[in-house]
């Protein structure tokens, strides 16, 4: 069975359901992060997905992703630092799954890998790390179709016999 973008989005979150940390899984184009946030379906922190280009070579598929960690930074902007620190841990948390952890069989990623801290106003005020995360998925090229099963003849054809 192929590797898809679906699976892999399915195969990061289950890092997230596993995550005592992250409350919440979304995934999309970035223009849809803040929308992702309304009508109170949010609970942070939030692990946010936007995959971003698929390249393919002879035995791999590498899917580029922009990964947002975000939590709610409090209106007076004291744990903004804490806000990112713990971001930060779940972003390496994703990397280590990935390297030695449950996603070890299933994908691996190139590394360095780069995040970048942010702060932002959407609906609510979050912060936290963009993890940029380039994950591949090695799989044979294969264009040869399925050999059908031999089916016995209607008539036996003799066999050769070797004579001395």
């Amino acid at each position: 069975v192929p590797v898809t973008i679906s699976k892999i989005i399915d195969l990061l979150q289950s890092v997230q359901q596993a995550s005592p940390r992250m409350n919440s899984f979304a995934s999309g184009a970035i223009v849809y992060f803040a929308d992702s946030m309304s009508g109170n379906t949010i609970q942070y922190p939030l692990m946010f997905v936007t995959p971003l280009a698929m390249s393919y070579d002879e035995n791999t598929t590498t899917y580029q992703m922009s990964i947002i960690f975000a939590d709610i930074v409090h209106t007076d902007l004291s744990n903004e630092v804490d806000v990112v620190t713990d971001m930060e841990l779940e972003a390496r948390n994703l990397l280590s799954q990935i390297k030695r952890g449950t996603l070890i069989d299933k994908v691996d990623c190139i590394l360095p890998a780069s995040s970048t801290p942010f702060f932002e106003r959407f609906n609510d005020h979050v912060g936290g790390v963009v993890l940029d995360v380039s994950l591949v998925v090695f799989e044979d090229i294969n264009a040869c179709e399925v050999y059908p099963s031999p089916t016995p003849s209607i008539t036996p054809t003799p066999t050769p016999t070797p004579t001395p």
